[in-house]
């Protein structure tokens, strides 16, 4: 187990080495990280009045273990499709070729992980934020918290740059939806990038280089989503306490929806550790969305008390109740 609270800072060569090597070897996630640090993008987390109280009384967001998602088969779906796809071995193939033996060797830790990655790894989901949705949230959202009566929506500013998260032992990734004939052209972007930076990569550590293949491996399987979800534009904040433990990533037990178990929490407010000066709370909640309700004034009062309190001074230019009128 690596603790990554007391890994050294990447310096900027670290960063820069790091960057190419995200884009070679995951050229989905690179691209979609790239179009939204153009556009200065936000996210969103749709959730329960109860749960968006809870994240600004706390200053946290909670993770939960990716068995209790809504679809629980989502990681066996991925490492399904993955490992069947006839374009997998081609890519670790030209991994072995081109980087010494690579490719087996991050598709063989992928195998010995697998029961911890399908059983302990934690995550939470967000969302894309368009501009024309500060008011009023996104419809299909709020109808996903159909059994809630009282809904809100937190948009965050989250930063994107590469190495951000790793004091807290987090891992940001695009939920890709991906088709059969999107799967093979993403392995064989991968495979093509491989061949054409060859000597790049035998150049870098080869314990750098596997563990960036078996993240590769990781993402593809935890992120992969069936293309009939596409306009969630969901993407996911994943921990590994078994293998990237992090003293700033605190867990409990807690009850949700009557079941009890164990939750991680990402913490929005740092303490003055270094690497973690951009965790800011009332910097990165840019706004809460009152969802449709019968009490929407009434949430509108508590929701403005509660980022009061939190130290947010503008409180009240902060929330916003959504004006769509469908039946809670």
């Amino acid at each position: 187990m690596i603790d990554a609270s007391v890994l050294p800072l990447p310096t900027p060569e670290q960063v820069e080495r790091s960057e190419r090597l995200v884009s070679i070897l995951m050229p989905y996630a690179t691209a979609q990280r790239r179009r939204l640090r153009e556009v200065n993008g936000r996210f969103v987390h749709y959730t329960s009045a109860v749960g968006g109280l809870n994240i600004i009384k706390s200053k946290s967001l909670w993770m939960r273990n990716a068995t209790t998602m809504s679809d629980y088969s989502e990681v066996q779906h991925g490492n399904r499709t993955l490992g069947m796809h006839p374009n997998l071995q081609p890519l670790l193939d030209t991994l072995d070729q081109n980087a010494g033996g690579v490719g087996t060797e991050a598709k063989t830790l992928f195998q010995e992980w697998w029961s911890d990655i399908q059983l302990s790894t934690y995550l939470t989901s967000i969302s894309e934020h368009d501009r024309t949705e500060d008011q009023h949230g996104r419809l299909s959202m709020w109808r996903a918290f159909a059994r809630a009566s009282a809904r809100v929506a937190l948009v965050f500013r989250l930063p994107l740059r590469t190495g951000f998260a790793q004091p807290l032992g987090l891992f940001m990734s695009p939920v890709a939806y991906f088709t059969g004939d999107d799967l093979a052209d993403e392995l064989l972007a991968v495979r093509d990038g491989v061949v054409a930076n060859q000597e790049f990569l035998r150049s870098t550590d080869r314990a750098t280089l596997v563990g960036f293949a078996f993240f590769m491996l990781l993402l593809t399987v935890v992120c992969l989503k069936h293309e009939g979800f596409r306009e969630e534009r969901e993407w996911r904040i994943m921990h590994a306490p078994k293998r990237f433990a992090s003293r700033f990533v605190t867990s409990s037990t807690e009850i949700v929806d009557d079941v009890p178990q164990t939750i991680y929490k990402i913490p929005l407010e740092g303490d003055g550790s270094p690497g973690l000066e951009a965790l800011v709370f009332s910097n990165l909640l840019d706004r809460v969305i009152v969802g449709p309700s019968p009490y929407p004034w009434a949430m509108y009062e508590a929701f403005v008390a509660a980022l009061k309190t939190a130290g947010i001074d503008d409180a009240a230019d902060r929330v916003f109740v959504s004006g769509i009128p469908i039946r809670t």
